[in-house]
């Protein structure tokens, strides 16, 4: 190991975050997380009511609630939607244009491939506090190679 720089939650950060919330921080990948997110939707609301194949396509607040037309793909039907907030997992494409907010800085800087792999890396890497892991190239010279980041007890994301 060349560093190591405490991070979410941890080191001299771990009280402040412990006041903040009563879990740990975690990285869920959005392979992870959707079907998460989704059957807790479906307990709650219903499966009936949790649809696919629809387009967010004009937001506002109404000032009591949000609200969203949305466009059915299948049928081309407009609906509106209203609801206390709106949860903008889009990855920064839709909802801030819909909204006017524009996005601060430059854009479309590099490209990146994300690879989820499961594997027993134990025999390398034993901390299990440690969230990301940078690795350079063989040479040293350059920029980092990449970074293996932790989804759980034997998964990855590099």
């Amino acid at each position: 190991m060349l560093g190591a720089l405490p991070a979410w939650g941890g080191g001299p950060d771990a009280e402040r975050y412990a006041q903040a919330s009563p879990c740990r921080y975690g990285n869920v990948p959005q392979l992870r997380l959707d079907p998460l997110l989704r059957a807790r939707a479906e307990e709650v609301c219903g499966r009936e009511n949790i649809r696919f194949g629809h387009e967010l396509t004009a937001l506002s607040d109404s000032g009591e609630a949000a609200v969203a037309t949305v466009r059915d793909h299948g049928t081309g039907w407009l609906h509106e939607v209203r609801a206390r907030y709106v949860i903008a997992a889009d990855g920064g494409r839709t909802c801030a244009d819909l909204l006017g907010i524009e996005m601060d800085g430059p854009t479309g800087l590099l490209d990146v491939v994300t690879v989820h792999a499961t594997m027993d890396l134990s025999k390398w890497i034993s901390d299990e506090e440690v969230l990301l892991r940078y690795f350079m190239t063989p040479d040293g010279q350059g920029s980092f190679a990449g970074a293996l980041c932790a989804m759980g007890p034997d998964r990855w994301g590099a």
